[in-house]
């Protein structure tokens, strides 16, 4: 009987020691714990950038702008044969640009209620180097943009509920490498 109570024991201690796997949103750092991101997709190509180092976020405690932080006006992607770019503007007038100034840009200016619930990414090799070859953003009234082809890799990204699309960050050059996106709390409608 002690044997077996002991062999209990030891069992849900180890199961106690077993970690959990990484949720896919993750917070960004203390001074900006409100701020969230979803996974990387593409290649470590390119140079890097990360939008989440330079949004306004109000601090816990105090007052931010009529919308309590940041909120994404509006989002242009670039692209042809492939995501070549993509620019995050807000509405405290901050813009993000990332990628080059190649394909045709096709841009969404978002009612003041409506937010991007999800984004469909796809990528594949371009030569020897993997990139972004697709996007596709939904908001919150169905209203979609897209820009570059379809591979057989994609995922769709959903934004994590009460959180909106505010940045991203990932890898660029010429075209978008890599891409994940930086999530901010939906912002309180006065």
């Amino acid at each position: 009987m002690l044997r077996i109570a002991a062999l209990l024991l030891a069992a849900s201690t180890l199961c106690l020691a077993i970690t959990t796997p990484r949720p896919t949103v993750q917070p960004v750092q203390e001074e900006q714990a409100k701020l969230l991101k979803s996974n990387a997709y593409g290649s470590a190509n390119g140079n890097s950038f990360d939008d989440a180092v330079s949004i306004q976020v109000p601090l816990a405690g105090t007052t931010g702008t009529s919308t309590n932080g940041p909120k994404l006006l509006s989002l242009t992607l670039r692209g042809g044969k492939r995501l070549d770019g993509i620019s995050f503007g807000l509405t405290s007038g901050e813009t993000f640009n990332h990628g080059g100034s190649g394909g045709v840009p096709r841009s969404i200016t978002l009612d003041y209620n409506e937010y991007i619930k999800s984004v469909k990414l796809c990528w594949g090799k371009k030569g020897k180097k993997s990139r972004i070859f697709y996007a596709l953003a939904t908001t919150s009234t169905e209203r979609t943009i897209e820009a570059g082809k379809t591979t057989g890799n994609c995922e769709d990204v959903a934004t994590p509920d009460g959180y909106t699309v505010v940045g991203g960050y990932g890898r660029s050059g010429d075209e978008i490498d890599q891409l994940g996106f930086v999530y901010a709390p939906l912002p309180k409608l006065q």
